[in-house]
């Protein structure tokens, strides 16, 4: 009866034993292949803190350049105001001026 069940046994020993050696195997990678992510994990963390920093940088120039930006506009803005106020002084004391020359202006 013991002789019966000895392929079997014989079969699942062989069996356990590949499974034994598979699994020694991976678990002997999977350190190395922790260390790996870790370091790649690592790196990705730096670059976006790199990111982060530059990201802030570039905001702050911008809002500068905005706030220079609004300054110039409102300059340019008062410029024409007061471009357009001189023009128009300019334009009745010429129109003054020709009624004075030409006698009408009395």
């Amino acid at each position: 009866m013991f002789y019966s069940n000895k392929s079997f046994l014989e079969s699942l020993f062989v069996v356990v034993l590949f499974l034994l050696l598979f699994t020694k195997a991976a678990a002997d990678d999977l350190p190395r292949q922790i260390k790996f992510l870790q370091v790649q994990l690592t790196d990705a963390n730096k670059k976006i803190a790199a990111l982060e920093s530059d990201q802030q940088s570039i905001s702050g120039k911008i809002s500068a350049l905005q706030t220079g930006l609004n300054g110039t506009h409102q300059e340019i803005s008062n410029l024409k105001n007061n471009g357009a106020l001189n023009h128009n002084q300019l334009l009745a004391t010429t129109t003054l001026s020709y009624r004075t020359a030409n006698g009408h202006g009395r």
